[in-house]
């Protein structure tokens, strides 16, 4: 059985760290795709250094790209559910028409 614990969010529970500081945030797959997903349903930088659980100047050492495309995210995922929805209508699923 493994020792890692996880949080009410399924976040890992991180030991007690002998020294000074906190361990650097390391960036990774899925907290980008966090990211970008709060930035397309309304979410702005705050929302996302909150559910990373880092501060705004590390969110944007480690997620520049991310940010870079900020304002375009909701375009972006509205435009990808389009294309499934008529996907799915074009299929001739009766409840995406």
């Amino acid at each position: 059985m493994s020792d890692v614990f996880l949080d009410l969010f399924g976040e890992p529970v991180r030991p007690p760290r002998e020294g000074p500081g906190r361990p650097e945030h390391a960036w990774s797959l899925e907290n980008s795709n966090k990211i970008n997903l709060l930035f397309a349903t309304g979410g702005d930088l705050k929302d996302a250094a909150a559910a990373l659980n880092i501060s705004l100047p590390t969110l944007r050492k480690h997620y520049f790209s991310e940010l870079a495309a900020w304002r375009k995210a909701r375009v972006r995922y509205r435009a990808k559910l389009l294309v499934l929805l008529n996907d799915q209508a074009e299929a001739g699923n009766v409840g995406a028409i």
